[in-house]
């Protein structure tokens, strides 16, 4: 498969698993069959299936109750292999046999003999992807790295991974990992942009695309599973941030007439809804959309918006906040649930931007169900698809 296609693939992966991550949950069976792509055209649907053995940290090891291997062993981290407790390191191990595979159309370890993958994994050093595609020998320390016996010798995130794979500097620290941050199951379905689709240069398994692409709708169902219905929230079509640094909350009742608070740069927590591994997340995703595509996006969460449409209170709060044409905002009101998504004309302009189908599509049914951190992740996500 073309680098950049399996770039775009292995990011938004990375994405995905490093939310759950940070809410106390690891994967345990990444792998390409586990990876589901929608139609190329006009925009490429990239979803991290199969959470069905998902668990919380510090309650997991590579094997169940009864010494039964849980994950694939092809793409199996070292740990795992020999039921030592887990983090999410084990899954940027399985991530990087994966994007070895995509690359090279083979996974990193192989032998008819499943106890002899497991000794590779164990002791042999990963082979150098250079060797299958020698233009890409610069990726050879890339995958060692993710590939590493020690999960200490291993990137810090899946992001910082994905990262490294595009050639592009790392987004930011770790996430916190704790048990007592995982509330629900967070598989994450992450938008990202067509690629050029070239079935004869792909050597990921056509059978493995197929049934994953029949099995779309079933995914869709285990991707919602443990997930709270509430109360549509109100929400207001839009109308823009610089990297994001850490926020802390603030707060003040105001009159109609005047923002709900000034905002801190470019995260604000001010309902408290966040956890700090969530609010790492968030922030990584603001500051990769803003060094990649130039898109200033600022997240509020307060409680309400007092007694202001959402629209009008986003509105004076970007003018008070001294906001640029070109920055964009996402405010959610927690206690409505409201919000409204900001995007102006000088953000959209000479791009295939559809504000309406990122609020309605990707930002509300997150609101809806209050996944606020996946509500920001959408906001951003969409924002660097349209802007590519």
């Amino acid at each position: 498969m073309p680098h950049p296609d399996v770039v775009e693939i292995i990011s938004a992966v990375a994405d995905a698993l490093d939310y759950a991550h940070s809410r106390g949950l690891l994967h345990r069976d990444v792998k390409p069959a586990n990876i589901l792509l929608g139609e190329a055209m006009p925009r490429r649907r990239i979803l991290l299936a199969d959470f069905g053995i998902a668990r919380q940290l510090g309650e997991i090891s590579g094997l169940t109750a009864t010494n039964m291997l849980m994950g694939t062993t092809a793409y199996c981290a070292p740990e795992q292999l020999q039921g030592a407790d887990l983090d999410g390191r084990a899954d940027q191990y399985a991530l990087g046999c994966t994007a070895f595979h995509l690359l090279a159309g083979s996974a990193p370890f192989q032998h008819s003999n499943p106890a002899v993958v497991i000794s590779q994994h164990l002791s042999s050093p990963p082979p150098s992807i250079s060797t299958w595609r020698p233009e890409l020998a610069h990726l050879d320390g890339v995958i060692a790295k993710a590939l590493a016996k020690d999960p200490a010798e291993r990137y810090p995130t899946c992001a910082d991974f994905a990262a490294a794979l595009a050639g592009r500097p790392a987004t930011g620290p770790a996430p916190v990992t704790s048990p007592a941050a995982a509330t629900e199951l967070p598989t994450q379905v992450i938008t990202s942009p067509a690629v050029s689709p070239n079935p004869s240069s792909s050597r990921v398994k056509p059978a493995t695309l197929i049934a994953a692409l029949i099995t779309v709708a079933l995914v869709m169902v285990a991707v919602v599973l443990g997930v709270r219905l509430l109360r549509s929230p109100s929400a207001e079509p839009g109308s823009a941030a610089q990297s994001p640094s850490t926020a802390s909350p603030s707060g003040g009742a105001t009159p109609p007439s005047t923002p709900a608070l000034r905002l801190s740069v470019y995260l604000t927590d001010d309902s408290n809804v966040l956890t700090p591994a969530e609010h790492a997340v968030v922030d990584r995703a603001l500051t990769k959309l803003y060094n990649q595509r130039g898109v200033r996006l600022w997240v509020v969460y307060v409680k309400d918006f007092g007694g202001l449409k959402p629209a009008r209170w986003a509105e004076n709060t970007m003018r008070t906040n001294g906001f640029a044409d070109t920055d964009a905002m996402l405010a959610v009101a927690t206690d409505g649930p409201a919000f409204s998504f900001r995007v102006p004309a000088a953000v959209t302009t000479g791009r295939a931007i559809d504000v309406e189908v990122i609020r309605r599509d990707r930002i509300e049914p997150s609101v809806f169900r209050h996944e606020w951190t996946r509500a920001a992740l959408a906001a951003a996500n969409g924002l660097d698809v349209a802007a590519r």
